[in-house]
């Protein structure tokens, strides 16, 4: 999948791109605008052995969003059956890893084999980033999955600050 990166006044416009090393791991491509040649910028997500993305790692979709560039993909997990994780990376830095889903954003719902089932795409829209799902013998399906990376930003606080205290209310 790729991505557009506009020039900015210390930057050339560029594209980027993500694509499947192998079963656990997403690497990064860089490339001028006219795709001339494409420079390996190295992996930037490997499977993680005890997570809901532990192989199959792929790319699914790519966006440039005012948080960085988003970056969702497909999984398997111990079990072998299909999930989506989303990853955001630093716009400037894009080998940055800003954050990235510690749970399955969707897991297949559904105990039909893996091979059945195909991920045909995903689309940000609205409230929801939906991802649009194809199993033998069914209908196409779609599904909302809420866009967490929104609330990402580089300048995190680590002071949590609580709303003032109203007399009479428990706090839990």
């Amino acid at each position: 999948v790729f991505v557009k990166i506009p020039a900015t006044s210390a930057k050339k416009a560029g594209i980027i791109a993500f694509s499947a090393r192998d079963a656990k791991t997403i690497f990064l491509a860089r490339s001028n605008e006219t795709f001339e040649r494409f420079r390996d910028a190295g992996d930037i997500l490997d499977a993680r052995r005890r997570s809901f993305d532990a192989t199959a790692l792929t790319p699914l979709h790519a966006e440039l969003t005012p948080q960085g560039i988003l970056l969702v993909y497909t999984a398997k997990n111990a079990l072998g059956k299909l999930t989506v994780g989303a990853a955001l990376f630093d716009r400037d830095h894009p080998t940055t890893l800003l954050w990235r889903s510690a749970e399955a954003l969707w897991e297949n719902p559904t105990r039909v084999s893996l091979h059945n089932t195909a991920v045909l795409g995903g689309i940000n829209s609205g409230k929801y980033f939906f991802i649009y799902i194809q199993t033998e013998g069914k209908p196409i399906e779609f599904f909302p999955i809420a866009r967490y990376w929104e609330s990402v930003s580089k300048k995190q606080s680590t002071t949590l600050i609580l709303p003032p205290r109203k007399k009479g209310i428990p706090i839990q």
